[in-house]
C-alpha cells in the first residue's frame, strides 16, 4: 500500500474584527494588559451587535458588495482581506498555480438574520414580491466562502460549515485536514457573526449574563456575546517555506467527538466526552499532559459547563499550576469566531513566548484549583497550546493542539 506522505500545517496570518477594532497588537494587548470593555459598571448590555463595531477598512470593500452584504459577511469578508495582509500572501495568490490550491472554509452559527430580516420588511413594505437573490439558504450559508473566493480568484477546495458556535475551531481543523491531505496548499479559514439584540438575546437567554462575564468563577451568571469576524491563514509548510513567509505556530493535531447526549443539556458525559478528546489529541500528537504549557478551554460561563469541562482538564492535568486562560472575558463571546480568537491567542502566546493573565481574579467553586489558572501575565518557553471547543447548545467537542514552530521538526 502506497503511503500518502502528510503536510505540515502552519498558521500564517490572521485577520481579525471585534469591537476593539481590526488590530491585532491591540486585541494581543488587551489580553497581556488585563483590559475589556465586559464591565457592569459601564452599564453594558450583555449582547454586542454589529452596529458596535468599529471598521475603518469597511470603505476598502467594493462598494457593490457592500450594497448586499449582510453584516455578518462583511465581517468575515473584512477578516480575509486583513489575513490576507497580515500574511502578506496576496501576491502570490495571482500565481495560477497557487490559486488551484488555495481554499476559503467558513462558518458561522447566525446565517446573515439580518439580511433576510430586511428582505422581508421591505416585501411587506412595498408589496412586491421581487427580493434579492442573496436571500436563499445557500447563500445565507455560503455567501462568505464564494465572496471571499470570487474576490481573491481562489480555485481550491471550498467549504461551508454550520455547526454553530464551535464552527470556526471546525473550519480551522477542515482546513488543516485539506492541508494535510494535499487538497489545499492554502486555507482561508474562519467565521464571522453579526449579533442582532432582541432576536439573539431570546435565542440565548438562558446563557446570558446580568453582571460580568466570570467563567469559573464561584459568582459565574453566564456569557457576553459579541459580534464580530475571524479568519486564519493556514498553509503547508512547504508553501510557507516557498515564499519565506513568517509563520505564528503549528497546528499538531485535533480531534472532536459527538457528544450527543449532551446536546442541550450539559451532563456528566460531558466530562467524558471533553477527556476523551483531550487524551485522543495527546496521543495523536505522541506526548503527555506534561507537555502542554496552557490551556484555552471553551469557558461559556455556564454552572453545569464550566463545572464539567473542568473536571475534565483537572483528569487530565491533575492539578498542573498556571495552566488555564481564556480571553473571552476581554472580547465576550463570539460564538463561531471564538475559535479563532482562541487560535489566535494561542499562536500569539507561543510567539511571544508569554502566558496572558485572566481578566479578573480566580475564586474557582471547585476545590484545588484556583492555582491551574493564570492569575498574572508571566514570561515562559511555552512549546504547545490546547485549545478546546464545544458547540453552545452542546452536542460537540473538540480539542487542538498548536505549537511552536520548529524547523527541526520532523
Amino acid at each position: 500500500m502506497r503511503m500518502i506522505k502528510m503536510e505540515r500545517c502552519v498558521i500564517t496570518g490572521f485577520g481579525i474584527v471585534t469591537y476593539l477594532g481590526e488590530s491585532l497588537d491591540t486585541l494581543w494587548n488587551t489580553l497581556c494588559e488585563k483590559k475589556g470593555a465586559f464591565d457592569p459598571a459601564c452599564g453594558n448590555h450583555p449582547v454586542i451587535s454589529g452596529d458596535r463595531l468599529n471598521l475603518p477598512s469597511f470603505t476598502a470593500i467594493p462598494r457593490k458588495k457592500r450594497l448586499y452584504f449582510d453584516k455578518q459577511v462583511v465581517f468575515t469578508f473584512l477578516s480575509a482581506m486583513k489575513a490576507i495582509e497580515n500574511a502578506q500572501i496576496k501576491e502570490w495568490l495571482k500565481n495560477p498555480d497557487i490559486k488551484e490550491k488555495t481554499g476559503v472554509v467558513v462558518g458561522n452559527k447566525f446565517a446573515q438574520v439580518e439580511f433576510g430580516i430586511q428582505q422581508v420588511v421591505s416585501m411587506n413594505e412595498t408589496k412586491s414580491l421581487n427580493i434579492s437573490p442573496f436571500t436563499g439558504i445557500g447563500y445565507y450559508f455560503g455567501g462568505p466562502a464564494g465572496e471571499i473566493a470570487s474576490e481573491f480568484k481562489t480555485k481550491g477546495q471550498n467549504d461551508v460549515l454550520v455547526t454553530g458556535s464551535s464552527a470556526g475551531f471546525d473550519c480551522v481543523t477542515t482546513g488543516y485536514d485539506s492541508i494535510r491531505y494535499g487538497r489545499n496548499h492554502v486555507v482561508l479559514a474562519g467565521a464571522g457573526e453579526n449579533i442582532l439584540s432582541g432576536i439573539c438575546d431570546n435565542i440565548l437567554k438562558h446563557k446570558l449574563s446580568s453582571g460580568q462575564y466570570l467563567p469559573y468563577h464561584k459568582n459565574r451568571q453566564g456569557c457576553f456575546i459579541a459580534s464580530g469576524g475571524g479568519i486564519a491563514v493556514l498553509e503547508s509548510l512547504s508553501m510557507a517555506k516557498e515564499r519565506k513567509a513568517a509563520i505564528y505556530a503549528e497546528i499538531e493535531a485535533h480531534h472532536s467527538l459527538t457528544a450527543h447526549s449532551c446536546l442541550f443539556e450539559y451532563n456528566q458525559d460531558l466530562t467524558r466526552y471533553t477527556e476523551k478528546a483531550i487524551r485522543l489529541c495527546l496521543e495523536k500528537s505522541g506526548i503527555t499532559p506534561q507537555d502542554i504549557d496552557m490551556v484555552i478551554p471553551n469557558a461559556d460561563g455556564s454552572k453545569d459547563g464550566d463545572h464539567y469541562e473542568l473536571q475534565a482538564i483537572k483528569n487530565v492535568f491533575q492539578g498542573q499550576k498556571n495552566l488555564i486562560y481564556t480571553p473571552k472575558p476581554n472580547v465576550g463571546h463570539t460564538l463561531s469566531v471564538s475559535g479563532i480568537i482562541d487560535l489566535f491567542t494561542a499562536a500569539m502566546s507561543l510567539k511571544h513566548r508569554t502566558l496572558p493573565p485572566l481578566l479578573y481574579p480566580i475564586d474557582c467553586d471547585e476545590e484545588n484549583t484556583n492555582s491551574m489558572f493564570i492569575s498574572e501575565k508571566m514570561d515562559k518557553n511555552i512549546k504547545r497550546v490546547l485549545m478546546l471547543q464545544r458547540n453552545i447548545v452542546g452536542g460537540r467537542v473538540g480539542a487542538m493542539i498548536v505549537k511552536e514552530y520548529s524547523c527541526e521538526d520532523h
